[in-house]
């Protein structure tokens, strides 16, 4: 059994190298997420916050999804495109809210 907790008020937050995970702080310089070029460019950056935060030599981000807290009720859809927008994620993410482009979580 694996238990879930929210860790949102912890006085002392998850580190990688304790718990397989961290949080990590950080404003987007992204205003909206409108275009192919926006989606780009918030993925450099998101490399590059990894990259110096981890210590890496590269890091890629290979996927990506626009959210809504919507449920979208359709029966088909283009995963390759990058301003697809999706309904409430289900599992870990790099969060990137269409409402609050300036807010980006590691949950």
């Amino acid at each position: 059994m694996v238990h879930i907790q929210d860790i949102r008020g912890l006085s002392k937050y998850p580190q990688i190298d304790v718990n397989g995970f961290e949080v990590l702080n950080h404003t987007t310089k992204i205003a909206h997420f409108t275009t192919v070029e926006d989606v780009n460019r918030y993925k450099s950056e998101t490399e590059e916050l990894l990259r110096i935060s981890l210590g890496a030599v590269y890091v890629k981000c290979y996927n990506t999804a626009l959210r809504k807290n919507i449920t979208f009720n359709r029966t088909e859809y283009e995963l390759s495109d990058p301003l697809h927008t999706e309904g409430p994620v289900r599992g870990a993410h790099n969060g990137m809210h269409h409402l609050s482009p300036n807010v980006a979580s590691t949950v």
